[in-house]
């Protein structure tokens, strides 16, 4: 991830990678999947350290399971709730956000946040399209996204926050704000 993040910077002087257009994107997604295969390859190779076999219950019903329908069950491979976007993880990011929801009851302020593709940061790209620069333009609403939250949290533009909880997905942000009476 780092030898793709490295090849991938931005700099001032020639990159081969600049003007790619949509070789650049494919190359982007290419190392995208690598990337994830490699950490789904890590986590199928080191599931004791994972402490997989502690699912007692949930490899009793896969046996189960096998046994009605007749298959052979294969090795399973259990992913943890620190892999981002596994089923594991949106539960346990659910039941936060629920959590949060039963002890302070409706947030305050819905608020959500678009990404633009059009906006002056990213509009000067030395010739390259917008459309072949996704990682640019992820890379701007991302730091939009912690200016925006760095402004509600410490500048208190809405007052004093006691809690929030936000939901990114690819160029959208949404974030439920709980203030303090």
């Amino acid at each position: 991830m780092d030898y793709y993040a490295y090849l991938l910077a931005p700099r001032a002087e020639f990159s081969r990678f600049k003007r790619f257009g949509k070789l650049r994107c494919q190359f982007i997604h290419d190392a995208y999947m690598k990337t994830e295969a490699n950490r789904l390859n890590y986590i199928k190779l080191n599931q004791p350290q994972l402490r997989a076999e502690l699912y007692s219950g949930l490899m009793d019903h896969l046996d189960n399971r096998a046994q009605k329908e007749g298959i052979t069950a294969g090795i399973p491979v259990i992913l943890p709730s620190s892999f981002m976007g596994s089923p594991r993880n949106m539960q346990e990011r659910y039941q936060d956000a629920m959590s949060l929801v039963r002890k302070f009851d409706k947030p305050d302020i819905f608020l959500t946040m678009t990404g633009n593709p059009q906006c002056p940061e990213i509009k000067d790209l030395d010739g390259c399209l917008i459309e072949y620069r996704p990682d640019l333009v992820a890379k701007t609403f991302s730091l939009d996204v912690k200016e925006v939250i760095k402004d509600l949290i410490q500048n208190k533009i809405f007052g004093n926050i006691i809690a929030y909880a936000g939901v990114p997905k690819k160029r959208i942000f949404h974030i439920c704000i709980y203030l303090q009476c």
